[in-house]
């Protein structure tokens, strides 16, 4: 099981580049994402790989992307994801805190 670090909206998927050697024919479907706007979830994982983190991103055309686990650096507005095979970078706008509890409007009654 994986546990959710992070959530980003918008975000979009700037670059992917291979850093394998590797003769991967089925490989380069990952560049026609590029530029899809969409909403990016940062996974940790908890069992395979305790500690790595991957990006599993919903675009908005119902497109997605799920990476292998890897290490992530992040900057202001800007995340990359670095796993053995490829280096995806994303900008991001907004991170949504799951974890917060929603405040509770006043319903404005009075006795």
């Amino acid at each position: 099981m994986a546990k959710l670090i992070a959530k980003y909206e918008p975000a979009v998927l700037v670059s992917v580049e291979k850093r394998s050697k590797s003769r991967d024919l089925n490989w380069d479907w990952r560049k026609g994402l590029i530029g899809e706007p969409g909403c990016l979830f940062i996974y940790e994982s908890e069992m395979k790989e305790p500690g790595k983190q991957f990006a599993y991103m919903c675009c908005y055309d119902y497109d997605y992307l799920v990476t292998t686990c890897g290490e992530t650096e992040l900057y202001e507005d800007r995340l990359i994801l670095t796993t053995r095979n490829s280096r995806y970078v994303f900008d991001i706008g907004k991170e949504l805190k799951l974890w917060q509890e929603k405040e509770k409007p006043e319903m404005g009654l009075s006795d």
